[in-house]
């Protein structure tokens, strides 16, 4: 049996743990409100998500950053883009093999790629290391969803907000690249959390809707034997 063949035969015997690796991306959302608590100087509408993985504290790029729980939030970043991949792929072997979904989880993967390169490179240690592994995995993210909310079979409620926040997440990126935060309102930690937070929110809703369809069925294949064999006893 090859590794291809071993790892299909895994997921189909273990269907809930592509949607969980997923579901676990809410801990990047707790753990910045966590650090960013820490911080006493740090402003969610201002300041960048990447100066909460900022390691010293001093003047950067014109403003003051001091993150004392910056190893939290780099890991937190590299937990997030593990997840990402190890759920893609969990997911997509059960997914229909159609070419626009091999393109959507490959494009969600590869942002998971590039959110572990975010991780790995905080912003003041390597900024051009950093800025690549961001642009990576915000374009990626956003095209995954506009891709997956049009071609895997979801409910209509979930194919809208794929599809809405893929549309906010490319339009938010579109004003990051753009806009002098230095003379514009809002600032950059609002404009990049309108990127970032309709993805980790896509992640989360998408993973606890298959989780709950995988249990379902998984509960329905287990109790099935049971129920024939009261059929079977009545008779």
């Amino acid at each position: 049996m090859t590794i291809a063949q071993r790892l299909k035969h895994y997921v189909k015997r273990y269907p809930l743990i592509g949607p969980i690796f997923w579901a676990v991306s809410i801990q990047y959302i707790v753990i910045q409100f966590i650090v960013a608590g820490a911080s006493k100087s740090y402003s969610y509408a201002r300041d960048a998500i990447s100066d909460l993985g900022n390691t010293a504290c001093g003047n950067f790029d014109g403003h003051y950053v001091c993150s004392p729980l910056h190893d939290l939030m780099n890991a937190s970043f590299i937990i997030l883009g593990g997840c990402i991949m190890i759920g893609s792929i969990f997911l997509y072997l059960r997914a229909p093999k159609k070419r626009p979904n091999t393109i959507g989880f490959a494009s969600i993967a590869i942002s998971g790629i590039g959110m572990i390169i975010v991780g790995f490179s905080p912003e003041n240690l390597n900024a051009w290391l950093h800025i690549t592994g961001a642009g990576i995995a915000f374009t990626a993210g956003a095209l995954s969803m506009l891709i997956l909310g049009r071609s895997l079979q979801l409910p209509k409620t979930i194919k809208r907000y794929a599809l809405a926040s893929g549309s906010i997440s490319f339009l938010a990126l579109f004003a990051l690249a753009f806009i002098d935060f230095d003379s514009h309102f809002p600032g950059e930690g609002t404009i990049e959390r309108l990127v970032v937070i309709p993805q980790v929110l896509w992640l989360i809703i998408f993973g606890g809707y298959i989780f709950y369809k995988e249990l379902r069925r998984l509960y329905a294949r287990r109790s099935e034997p049971r129920i024939l064999s009261e059929i079977a006893h009545n008779q």
